[in-house]
């Protein structure tokens, strides 16, 4: 599980690096959102309620704020999300942890992969990351 983790450190760090160099200003804190497709609503919501639960005893990254969950989908509910928002700094390791909460929860309910996206502050843009 450990070797796991690190690898997907070093996944987020290069993902990190790419942007830097493309310009994005990595030393303040940006509106992440994190995205997990999921079988059906239901699935969604239950999954939402196991990561609170998760995230009272497994705290978010230290300086990570305003976290907010929210279900989305399209015009013809043609598929479900699990979207989980919060400000803070980019940086690797707590985005890996993030992500790997929101994996090791959403799996238990037919969670498949998850992806996160930042709003780059300097470009107004939306890049989003696998």
């Amino acid at each position: 599980m450990r070797d796991d983790f690190l690898a997907l450190v070093a996944e987020n760090a290069a993902l990190l690096d790419q942007f830097r160099d493309q310009g994005a200003d990595l030393s303040r804190p940006v509106d992440f959102t994190f995205n997990c497709d999921m079988p059906d609503e239901d699935m969604v919501e239950v999954c939402i309620e196991a990561l609170k639960a998760r995230f009272e005893h497994d705290p978010l990254p230290h300086g990570a704020e305003q976290a907010d969950f929210a279900i989305c989908t399209d015009d013809e509910e043609s598929y479900w999300s699990l979207c989980f928002s919060l400000v803070m700094v980019p940086d690797a390791a707590a985005i890996s942890q993030v992500e790997r909460a929101i994996r090791q929860e959403s799996q238990k309910f037919g969670g498949d992969e998850v992806s996160w996206e930042f709003a780059d502050p300097s470009t107004k843009q939306m890049d989003r990351l696998q």
